[in-house]
C-alpha cells in the first residue's frame, strides 16, 4: 500500500496495490485512491488491515470446501461407472452429503473468527486447487473402496454398500472440517494436515 495527499503522488497511488490518500489532500488524489481517510487519522489502518487478512482468508477455506466436493464427486461418480457397478446416491443421499459435507461447515466457517496471520492472494489458485485435487482424490477414492467392497461382497438386495458410501463420505468431509488446523500450525504450501479446511 501506498499513502499520498498530494497531486505528485497521483501516478504512485494509481499503481499501488491499495491507494490511501488523505481527505485533506488533493482532490485529485482521492480520485485515484483506493481508500480516502476522512479524520485524515491512521487509527484505523491496522483493524482494517486485519479484516482484510480475515476476509481473504475465509474465502481461501470456503473456496478448498467447495472445489474439494466437485471434485470427489466427479471422481466418485467416474470409477464407480469405469467398475461397472450401481451408482448408490439417490438424490436423498446427495441432499445429505450437501448439508452435513458442504453446507453446514460452510455456515460455520463464516462465524469463527480465527487469529490469522498476514494473508496474500499471490497463490490463491494454485494452493486452492492443490489443496482440493488432493483431498478430493483421497474421498473419492476412499468412497469407491468402501462401496465396491459392499457392493461384490454383500448381498447386493441389501443396502450396506448404499449407506456404506454415504457414510464414508459425510464423515470424511466432517473429519477435514472439525481436523482442521489454522495458520499458527503450518506454512504457506504445507500440507500437513490435508484433509483440514485450515490449510495456510
Amino acid at each position: 500500500g501506498l499513502f499520498g495527499d498530494g497531486v505528485n503522488a497521483i501516478l504512485a497511488l494509481k499503481r499501488a496495490d491499495i491507494g490511501i490518500a488523505m481527505n485533506s489532500g488533493a482532490a485529485a488524489a482521492r480520485d485515484v485512491a483506493d481508500i480516502i481517510l476522512l479524520r485524515d487519522s491512521f487509527a484505523n489502518l491496522p483493524a482494517l488491515s486485519l479484516e482484510g487478512d480475515r476476509i481473504i482468508y475465509n474465502v481461501t477455506r470456503i473456496s478448498k470446501l467447495f472445489l474439494t466436493k466437485n471434485i470427489y464427486s466427479f471422481v466418485f461418480i467416474l470409477f464407480v461407472g469405469f467398475i461397472g457397478l450401481e451408482f448408490p446416491l439417490s438424490p436423498r443421499s446427495i441432499t445429505w452429503i450437501d448439508l452435513l459435507s458442504v453446507g453446514t461447515p460452510a455456515f460455520l466457517l463464516t462465524f469463527m473468527t480465527a487469529t490469522v496471520g498476514k494473508q496474500s492472494t499471490a497463490h490463491f489458485l494454485g494452493d486452492t486447487l492443490e489443496f482440493a485435487v488432493i483431498s478430493g482424490l483421497t474421498i473419492g477414492l476412499v468412497s469407491v473402496v468402501v462401496y465396491a467392497n459392499f457392493f461384490l461382497f454383500q448381498d447386493r438386495t441389501e443396502t450396506y454398500g448404499h449407506t456404506a458410501a454415504l457414510s464414508t463420505i459425510i464423515l470424511m468431509g466432517l473429519l477435514r472440517f472439525t481436523g482442521s488446523r489454522g495458520p499458527s500450525a503450518c506454512t504457506p504450501r504445507d500440507h500437513c494436515s490435508d484433509l483440514g479446511y485450515g490449510l495456510c
